[in-house]
C-alpha cells in the first residue's frame, strides 16, 4: 500500500505537467514548432524537475520546444530573467510555479501584452490564465496535523519548516493547518514557530537544528525534503512528517523508520 502510495504521488506530480503543457498548448496544435517556458521556483527543485519532465514529454509529441529556466533561490527576482528570456523569444506560453503571487505579475503581464499565455502550477501568481493545482490544498493542510497529531499521541510542542515566506502553495497550506489545530481534539499541542527554509537544503537542514532546539520539542513538518534533515543532530524522539519525493523519505539508518 505505502509503495502504491508513492506511485500514486510522482505520476500526480508528473501528470501536473502534462496538465499545464496540454492547456497552454490546446490552441497550438495546427502549428509545431512553438517554444514554451517553464519556470519552477528554482532549477534545483526535485519536486518540480518531474513536473517539468512531464511538460517535456507532452511538448515532444506536441511538436514543441520546452526551456526550462529559473534561478537557484526561491525569491521572485531569480525568476524575472526567466520571464524576460521568455518575452524576448515571444514564447508561446510561460508555466510558472511563483516564488512570490504579485512580484513576478508585472513581467508575466509584459509577456501576456505580446500574445504569451501564463499558466501557474504548484504555487499559484495573481496574474495567469489558469492555475493547475496537482492536489488539494485544504486537504493537503488539514492532513498535516492528523497525521502529525497521531505521531505526537496529539500533545506537545511543534515547529512547521516551510519553504520561501511568500510561496502561495506553502502559505496556504499553513493557513489550513491552523485551522485544523482550532479543533478541541489538538488542544495539548502548540505551534511554536514557522521557519523557512526557501527550499534550500542547508538552511533548511540549519533551521531544522533549530526547531529541534525547541523546549521539549515532540513534533516537526518538513515541507521540502526530508534529505534536509538526514545527518543532523537531531534528537531521536522527534518525529518528522511532511510532504516530499519517495526518494527522500527512504530510511537512512537500519534502525530508522519512516512512519508519515
Amino acid at each position: 500500500m505505502q509503495k502504491r502510495r508513492w506511485t500514486i504521488m510522482a505520476t500526480a506530480v508528473l501528470v501536473a505537467g502534462v496538465a499545464a503543457t496540454a492547456a497552454l498548448a490546446v490552441n497550438s496544435r495546427s502549428t509545431a514548432g512553438k517554444t514554451f517556458y517553464f519556470i519552477p521556483k528554482d532549477t534545483l527543485n526535485p519536486y518540480e524537475v518531474i513536473a517539468d519532465r512531464g511538460g517535456k514529454i507532452a511538448l515532444t509529441k506536441l511538436g514543441h520546444k520546452q526551456v526550462v529556466a529559473s534561478g537557484t533561490q526561491d525569491t521572485a527576482a531569480a525568476q524575472q530573467p526567466a520571464i524576460q528570456a521568455a518575452i524576448q523569444a515571444h514564447a508561446a506560453g510561460i508555466v510558472i510555479a511563483g516564488n512570490d503571487p504579485q512580484a513576478v505579475c508585472p513581467a508575466l503581464k509584459q509577456a501576456q501584452a505580446q500574445g504569451t499565455k501564463v499558466i501557474a502550477f504548484d504555487s499559484d501568481v495573481n496574474c495567469r490564465q489558469l492555475f493547475i493545482n496537482q492536489a488539494d490544498t485544504p486537504t493537503i493542510g488539514r492532513s498535516q496535523i492528523k497525521l502529525l497529531g497521531k505521531l505526537m499521541n496529539y500533545k506537545g510542542q511543534f515547529a512547521i519548516l516551510s519553504a520561501a515566506s511568500t510561496a502561495t502553495n506553502q502559505n496556504a497550506w499553513i493557513k489550513y493547518m491552523k485551522l485544523e489545530l482550532k479543533k478541541p481534539v489538538y488542544n495539548n499541542m502548540k505551534l511554536v514557530k514557522i521557519y523557512y527554509g526557501n527550499d534550500n537544503p542547508a538552511q533548511s537542514a540549519s533551521d531544522g537544528e533549530h526547531a529541534a532546539g525547541v523546549p521539549e520539542p515532540e513534533g516537526d513538518r518538513v515541507a521540502h525534503d526530508r534529505r534536509d534533515l538526514v545527518g543532523r543532530a537531531i534528537p531521536l524522539h522527534l518525529e518528522v512528517q511532511g510532504e516530499g519525493r519517495p526518494h527522500g523519505a527512504r530510511p537512512t539508518e537500519p534502525d530508522e523508520e519512516v512512519r508519515a
